[in-house]
């Protein structure tokens, strides 16, 4: 994947087979640009339909973007779409854009928005999880109440235990395993909060 900058516009090349053109120029809140900018992801048709059916729908149905190779997305923060559409893709972590700005622990639940929204199968997604979570660092009792339902939606059980155990272990209160500002349906389920007393 390689990003190629022209003022405004920033175009990646996810596939050199590419016959579709995504396009985001949502607010990135600083993490790649700052500010407002275009970003042109150069993708297979074939690829990112056969995963979601939310693209799916948009590329191949009765949509006027099924008969374009240009289709403009507004809901999402680049560096989420970026993460599914390299993961799709099967391409390697550490090209991109992505790898100029880590992905910090609100990145993730945009990720997991942008996932929900497109209707994919979070399961795609462990892998990658496992990789960056392996990478955040885990002190803080704030970072690891973010990372509770993040560990919790992919599936990462060496992760939810590790949080579980260090909230449990250095609080003296209840914890309120609240998500990041903006983010609030994206919650533990309620039968998972009564297995830990501790959390409200």
């Amino acid at each position: 994947m390689n990003a190629i900058s022209n003022s405004a516009v920033h175009r990646v090349m996810v596939s050199q087979s590419w016959d579709l053109v995504l396009t985001t120029e949502k607010h990135n809140s600083g993490r790649s640009y700052g500010g407002k900018s275009q970003v042109d992801f150069y993708v297979e048709r074939a690829v990112v339909s056969t995963f979601s059916p939310f693209f799916k729908s948009l590329v191949d149905g009765g949509f006027a973007e099924s008969h374009q190779d240009r289709v403009v997305l507004q809901k999402f923060e680049v560096q989420a779409l970026e993460i599914i559409i390299r993961v799709l893709h099967n391409q390697p972590d550490d090209r991109g854009l992505y790898s100029q700005a880590p992905v910090r622990g609100t990145g993730v639940y945009e990720l997991i928005f942008a996932i929900d929204y497109t209707d994919l199968d979070m399961m795609h997604f462990e892998r990658w999880f496992a990789a960056w979570y392996g990478s955040q660092p885990r002190d803080r009792h704030g970072d690891m109440v973010k990372l509770l339902y993040p560990c919790f939606v992919f599936k990462h059980a060496i992760g939810f235990q590790h949080c579980t155990r260090r909230l449990v272990y250095s609080s003296r209160c209840a914890i309120f395993a609240h998500p990041p500002f903006g983010f609030g349906r994206f919650r533990l389920p309620a039968a998972v909060l009564r297995m830990y007393p501790l959390f409200s």
